[in-house]
């Protein structure tokens, strides 16, 4: 008698342990989840503020290149020169 009660105390144990292994299964794969949502979020807003300095960048650069040459006749001529547009 005393054989069968441990064998049924053993697999009411198992029985808890596969549950409580499931339910941190669960608790994992919540948490992973969130991360995953998170670092999508953080990945959309980087990408947003590279494009914004992107643009910021090329407009300043563009707005170098227009002083350079307004300011230096010079040059232009040797942008030409450099593109071989003129000889």
């Amino acid at each position: 008698m005393s054989g069968v009660k441990e064998e049924k105390e053993l697999w009411q144990e198992v029985r808890e342990v596969r549950q409580e292994v499931n339910n941190f299964r669960k608790e994992t794969y919540e948490e992973f989840k969130q991360v995953r949502e998170e670092i999508h979020r953080v990945e959309v807003s980087l990408r947003e503020e590279l494009n914004r300095i992107d643009k910021k960048f090329t407009t300043l650069m563009l707005i170098v290149i227009f002083l350079i040459i307004f300011l230096n006749q010079n040059a232009l001529e040797f942008i030409f020169r450099v593109f071989g547009l003129v000889k």
